[in-house]
């Protein structure tokens, strides 16, 4: 667990899941093909 002191403030870092790509699970309908045709998405596609 990261924890970063600013000031007076703690900020303490949750890892809620680690995995290394969720994507084909949560959406197999997403591939990168039909990513590409989504112009405002299309920037953030690494695969």
């Amino acid at each position: 667990m990261l924890k970063w002191q600013i000031g007076g403030v703690t900020i303490t870092q949750i890892v809620e899941l680690t995995t290394a790509s969720l994507g084909p699970h949560i959406l197999p309908q997403a591939t990168a093909a039909e990513m590409q045709a989504i112009p405002w998405i299309a920037p953030f596609v690494d695969e």
